[in-house]
Parts: C-alpha cells; structure tokens; sequence
C-alpha cells in the first residue's frame, strides 16, 4: 500500500524549546479526519520509533486507511533533550496530539509498546472527548521503572480500549490491567500464545498485528489496504 510519508519534528505541549523528529504517514486516496499516535518502549533500553511491534501497529492502522504518527520520545535519536522518566514524555506524546489537531486529524487513537503503552494511556485519559480508542501493547503491569501508581487516580476511560499481552510476559499481566486501570466501558484483551514482552518472535509480531487489526474491525474500521 502506498502512504505520503511527511518526516518532520514538532515541540512537546507546553516545551517550545526541545524538537522531536516524527514521521508522519498518510495513506494515499485516504480521507479519514482520524489518527493514530504511536508510542515506541522504553527510551532507556532502545526503544525508537522504528521499533518492530511499534511499526507492526502502525501497518494495521495505515491497512483501515487509517494515518499515522510515530516518533522518537526526548532524547532518542534525533530528538533533542533528555529521559525524565514520565512527565516530560507524557508532553512528548501531548505534542504529538498537539500537531496532528492542527493539521485537522480528530479524534485520535493513542497505541504504544510497553513503556509507550503507558505514555498514550496517560495522554488519552487527560483529553478523553477527544479520543477514538486505545490500543496498549504489553502493558507494563508489574515495574517500577516508571510511576504506574499514578494510574489509580485518573477518571474512568470513555473511551474504547484493546491491550494484547504475551502469555510468557513477566512485566505485563492481562488480569492485572482491570486492577490498575478504571473503565467505563470493558477493555478488549488479548493474549499472545507463549510470546514475551518483546514479543521476539516473527509469529508474534504479526500476531499482535492481526489482534489490532480484528480490534479496529469492531470499531467499524476494516482493512482497506495492505501496507
């Protein structure tokens, strides 16, 4: 399938001073007001943008018609400053959402990997009219690396969600997901048969983007194209 590929930066919300490369990608003949934002695993343990499960999302996005944004958080690669650790990537991601409004996408779906998992379902529940849907992959239930209790104090998601985690994750557990997070509406989940969190195997990166792919057919967003 053929996309306009816009490669560019753009400034996390309310940080004018610090520039992110991102790559935006539109699917040709596409018409949808729709976005998905896409947030790659942990800055600190090689996370980027071009990350194998983040570019997998992507695919199934982009196969709905559907355009997408992925970047790299702070201090990864191109993208200037320095990992805090959560704040300033939770305005990394509101940035993100901040570029793709102006340029006329909404709502928005917000997905990411692991560490990004958790960014995007921060950055969703901030801003919930607002949001098309939720996608977590290998949500990290079970580290502290990153300020997971604050989870407990946002209001219930309104909006539609899918997590799909590894059987054999040890950071990520699908029943822990309805423990630490509040809904309105009950989150689709799906388990990875004997995959990791990385989900290092082929079968299980494809697999995780035929779950995508089933979960936007049920939100009226079937396959269009292959990318």
């Amino acid at each position: 399938m053929e996309t306009r590929k816009q490669e560019g930066h753009f400034s996390p919300r309310g940080e004018a001073t610090i520039r992110l490369e991102s790559l935006l990608e539109i699917p040709i003949g596409s018409s949808s007001l729709e976005a998905a934002i896409v947030s790659h695993p942990h800055p600190l343990y090689g996370g980027t943008m071009n990350n194998a499960v983040v570019y997998h999302v992507r695919s199934a996005f982009l196969e709905a018609g559907i355009p997408t944004l992925r970047f790299n958080f702070r201090g990864v690669e191109g993208s200037e400053g320095e990992h805090t650790g959560g704040a300033g990537e939770l305005d990394d991601v509101g940035g993100a959402a901040d570029i793709l409004n102006r340029q006329g996408f909404r709502p928005l779906f917000y997905c990411g990997f692991s560490f990004g998992s958790l960014m995007a379902w921060w950055a969703a529940s901030q801003r919930p009219a607002s949001v098309a849907g939720y996608v977590g992959i290998a949500f990290p239930t079970e580290t502290t690396l990153i300020p997971i209790e604050a989870l407990r104090e946002l209001s219930p998601a309104t909006f539609p969600s899918l997590f799909v985690v590894g059987k054999n994750d040890e950071i990520s557990k699908a029943d822990r997901v309805t423990e630490l997070l509040r809904f309105e509406q009950a989150p689709t989940l799906t388990i990875v048969p004997e995959a990791d969190h990385l989900f290092t195997e082929r079968p299980w990166k494809l697999a995780v983007k035929e779950a995508v792919a089933d979960w936007l057919r049920l939100q009226g967003r079937p396959p269009l194209h292959k990318a």
